[in-house]
């Protein structure tokens, strides 16, 4: 992973909106989220777990609307989309933080972590596929400052 330099919220938001758009993958490692999260995931055993990523790959949505609301709920906290939306979200066992992360990295500054893989290559898929028919997945990542 290469790493490319320090960034805060005037580049973080914009990485954010383009993910769904671009296909990239992003990834929270900061300390101020370590137990909440971006949201949870309510798994087969009926527990919340924090999930520290952004990926359509994942949470596949559905309008561009519910994408941008998903992210506003992300970014300032689930009181900030209408309650039909939260309602969405819920039957699809993604619980949303009251608070959203704006606050959080706000004022402070993150190293940002560059890489790519080829989806197909993930889970034991076939890598025989030629490199041309695979999805190029590129991956940001954010961290504290060591």
């Amino acid at each position: 992973m290469e790493q490319k330099g320090w960034f805060g919220v005037e580049s973080i938001i914009p990485s954010i909106y383009k993910s769904y758009k671009e296909n990239d993958k992003i990834i929270f490692n900061i300390n101020e989220l370590n137990g909440i999260g971006l949201y949870r995931k309510i798994n087969e055993s009926g527990i919340a777990e924090p999930v520290y990523e952004i990926d359509l790959e994942e949470e596949v949505l559905g309008s561009d609307s519910e994408k941008e609301e998903f992210i506003i709920a992300i970014l300032y906290g689930k009181n900030k989309i209408s309650s039909e939306a939260q309602k969405r979200f819920e039957d699809r066992n993604i619980v949303l933080n009251s608070d959203g992360i704006y606050d959080i990295i706000l004022n402070k500054e993150f190293v940002e972590n560059l890489g790519v893989y080829y989806q197909e290559e993930v889970g034991g898929v076939d890598v025989s596929t030629p490199d041309s028919d695979k999805t190029l997945k590129r991956v940001i990542t954010y961290e504290n400052y060591p």
